[in-house]
């Protein structure tokens, strides 16, 4: 190499180390900034997955106490935070809410009589297959929202039924 060539690459390397430091930086901006949405989004379905599920356990709670004021009174929340899930949860998510939606009401208006003329939103079963129907439901979507938060999660629809017999056992009580 010539001694002009050298002093020419020695004048801009330090430009050019900076320069490609300057967008190595911006691309690594870009992906961290990316990660960071997606888990912040990631821990809103995580808050709205837990108060969902806690808003089902207490109607289910009211349900069983006989409580309709109260069931009457926290419904509306539930259907608030089922609209939240809806828009954003993914869709495996989204598809066990609808189905938990359709057992919820069809078993608190038999429950409380909300329909006397025996069809509760289409389905004129009795409570024992209305409360059957809405536990199956309820384990399929706790495990499609841990599965969305917690993707290699060896949480099963049994483990959530028998969580859920001891849950509703203690309160039966």
């Amino acid at each position: 190499m010539t001694p002009e060539a050298l002093k020419l690459i020695e004048t801009f390397l330090p430009a050019g180390i900076a320069i490609l430091t300057i967008l190595g930086g911006g691309i690594m901006y870009q992906l961290q900034k990316s990660a960071d949405r997606k888990n912040q989004i990631l821990q809103e379905r995580r808050e709205l997955y837990r108060k969902f599920i806690g808003r089902a356990q207490q109607l289910e709670i009211h349900r069983l106490t006989k409580n309709e004021a109260a069931a009457i009174s926290e419904y509306p929340d539930f259907k608030v935070l089922l609209s939240e899930l809806m828009v954003t949860a993914p869709d495996e998510v989204v598809e066990t809410l609808r189905e938990l939606d359709k057992c919820v009401a069809a078993l608190l208006a038999k429950t409380f009589q909300a329909n006397p003329k025996g069809a509760h939103f289409g389905d004129s079963t009795d409570e024992a297959t209305l409360l059957n129907n809405m536990s199956k439901a309820f384990e399929t979507a706790v495990v499609a929202m841990r599965r969305d938060s917690f993707k290699n999660t060896n949480f099963t629809v049994l483990l959530v039924g028998d969580l859920l017999k001891i849950s509703t056992g203690i309160v039966k009580r």
